[in-house]
Formats: C-alpha cells, sequence, structure tokens
C-alpha cells in the first residue's frame, strides 16, 4: 500500500471521526432541546388551569384587539395522561421543574368574573400574568393576589375591572411591571353599562394610603401605568420607577412634589387631569427624564428657570398643549420636541 493510499485512508478516518462526534453533538442538542421546549407540568397546575379555562365563557366581543383569539382553545385534557400543560398556548413552564410560571392570555376572549377562590390563584409560581384585553364582567381585583410572591410583571389592563385596587399588590415585592389602565372608549359601547358625565368614573380606584405602600415596597417597580384609575399620588425617595403615567383621570391641585424622588424616572404622563399648578421646573433635577406629557390640565404661567441649574439635560419630548401657559419657551429646550398648541 503505498503512502498515499494509507494518507487517503487517515483522512478519511478523522473525517468519519468528525461526523460521528457531530452526529453525538447533534442528538444531544436535540435531546436538550426537547427537554427544555417540553417540560411536564404537574398534574394540580394543569388541573388549575383547566378549571380557570371552564370558568369563563369565550365571546369574541370581550376583547377589543383584531388581533383578539381564545388561546385556551388549545387546552385540552390529556389523552393517554401523558400531555403536558407546558404546550398550551400562553402557558410558559420552568425549564426544569415543569412549574408554570408565565400565563399570556391577553385578548383571549374570555368573558367572567375573577374571585378570590379561582383557580388561577393555585398557580403559586408564577412570574409573569398577562389578562389584559379581556372582560371580567367589573370584578374585584381579588386580595388573592398576593399568592403570587414570585410575581415579575402584571398586566390587567383593559379587562373591566372595578372597586377599590386590593392593598395586597404591595405584598409583590418582586414586581417590576404594574399595569392597571383601563381603555373608556370599551365601556362606552357596553350596552350594560352606559357612562354618562355625572358617572363616578373610573370603575378601578386606589387610595393614596395604598399607592404610597405600593411605592414604598416595590423597590423593583419600573413601570406603573394607572391611566383612568382614580389615583392620589406620593412617591418615596429611592423609587425604581422609570415610567410613570396616571393620564385620564382626576386629579387635582397642585403636583406631587415627591415625584422629585423618582431619581430614575425616564417617562412622566400627567395628561388629561385637573392639575392646577405652574410649570414643574423642578422635575429638571431628573437626569434621567426623556419624556414630559402635560397636556389637557390647568398649569398656568411663564416657565422659568431652575434655581438649581439642573434643567432636564436628556428631555427630549416635552407636551404642554392645552394648559394656560403665557411667553415664551425658555432656551433651556433646545433640543427637543415641544407641543404648545392651545
Amino acid at each position: 500500500m503505498g503512502l498515499l493510499d494509507i494518507s487517503i485512508i487517515r483522512m478519511v478516518s478523522k473525517l468519519v471521526l468528525v461526523l460521528l462526534l457531530f452526529h453525538h453533538v447533534v442528538i444531544a442538542n436535540s435531546s436538550y432541546s426537547s427537554q427544555k421546549q417540553y417540560p411536564s407540568c404537574p398534574d394540580e397546575e394543569k388541573s388549575a388551569l383547566l378549571q380557570f379555562k371552564d370558568s369563563f365563557t369565550i365571546d369574541k366581543s370581550a376583547s377589543r384587539s383584531t388581533d383578539a383569539y381564545p388561546k385556551v382553545s388549545s387546552w385540552k385534557p390529556a389523552e393517554g395522561g401523558n400531555s403536558t400543560c407546558c404546550l398550551w398556548e400562553g402557558v410558559k413552564c420552568d425549564e426544569k421543574t415543569g412549574h408554570v410560571i408565565g400565563l399570556d392570555l391577553g385578548s383571549s376572549c374570555l368573558h367572567g368574573s375573577i374571585n378570590s377562590n379561582s383557580s388561577i390563584f393555585r398557580l403559586v409560581h408564577l412570574q409573569r400574568l398577562n389578562l389584559s384585553d379581556n372582560n371580567f364582567n367589573y370584578s374585584q381585583i381579588p386580595p388573592s393576589i398576593r399568592n403570587f410572591p414570585s410575581l415579575t410583571h402584571l398586566d390587567l389592563s383593559t379587562s373591566v375591572f372595578s372597586g377599590r385596587v386590593p392593598s395586597e399588590l404591595s405584598l409583590l415585592s418582586k414586581l417590576t411591571y404594574l399595569n392597571l389602565a383601563l381603555n373608556l372608549d370599551r365601556l362606552s359601547e357596553d350596552k350594560d353599562h352606559q357612562l354618562s358625565e355625572e358617572e363616578n368614573y373610573p370603575l378601578l380606584k386606589l387610595e393614596a394610603s395604598d399607592l404610597g405602600s405600593l411605592v414604598q415596597n416595590l423597590t423593583s417597580l419600573e413601570v406603573l401605568t394607572l391611566s383612568f384609575v382614580n389615583v392620589s399620588s406620593t412617591y418615596n425617595k429611592g423609587s425604581s420607577l422609570r415610567m410613570i403615567d396616571v393620564s385620564h383621570n382626576k386629579l387635582q391641585g397642585q403636583l406631587p412634589r415627591s415625584l422629585a424622588n423618582c431619581v430614575m424616572l425616564e417617562y412622566l404622563v400627567l395628561s388629561n387631569n385637573r392639575f392646577n399648578d405652574v410649570f414643574p421646573i423642578w422635575l429638571g433635577t431628573l437626569l434621567k427624564l426623556k419624556l414630559l406629557a402635560m397636556r389637557h390640565n390647568g398649569f398656568y404661567g411663564v416657565i422659568g428657570k431652575s434655581r438649581k441649574n439642573v434643567d432636564f439635560p436628556k428631555l427630549r419630548i416635552l407636551d404642554l398643549a392645552y394648559n394656560d401657559f403665557t411667553g415664551a419657551v425658555p432656551s433651556m429646550f433646545p433640543d427637543i420636541t415641544v407641543n404648545k398648541s392651545t
């Protein structure tokens, strides 16, 4: 056998070895991906999800999004006892334990009520919960919300809740995102609940003491959206809030000076309230503030210059429309978009 033949044999042997190693890597990765994608959730959590599904009716008018559809349609009991709820749409499980840690049922056409006995509160490992854009029939947000100690993301927006926001929300110490905003347009079209000018809305109410407790205890909270939630505002020093939206409420009087304590704040939306105050020049000390929306309020007077000489270094959008300001916009806002229409 010549040297050329030996070299060819060696090359082929190496190639076969490489292919075998590649095959084993692919099989291992495939097995890992399969385990990662298809964990098995506990039977009690699967049962809780099915009970939650059965407590609602599917009604297309319960969601306003044009992309809405019933995600729970894929939730079915196991055939042969070997399926897992981790494959169901809107359900996310922990890769190792199989516990349900995420539930995304936004715009799922759900119609019905939620109470403290709802089976959803048995999913104690939840980290993210999205029930936005459904119709929960003016039920209250149950105090059992405290059963989710690991929750970081809670979205109940546009879902027709009513009553007082439970103080138990302040026990969710890991919460970083909280959205309770209500789309009032959907209520005006609701035949069972026609709104009038005299009616005491918004439907959700948050007491000032409860809001203070939220901000004080939820030190990880970054986004707080409370549009159309009847709320009074107080904020503590050291807050992690990056966004505050309290638009479309009935907030009156002066803007709370405690907002200056929100040193991480980037977006502040105060639109469509009844604030009656001079321009909050003291917000210029918020070094990260990028957007300040103040339209449709009773702010008035001349916009002055900060005494501390710290004038909104990161501000890029300022909406002053439909207030009672006088004079010109100061030169301290040279590179931003300003809406000052009357």
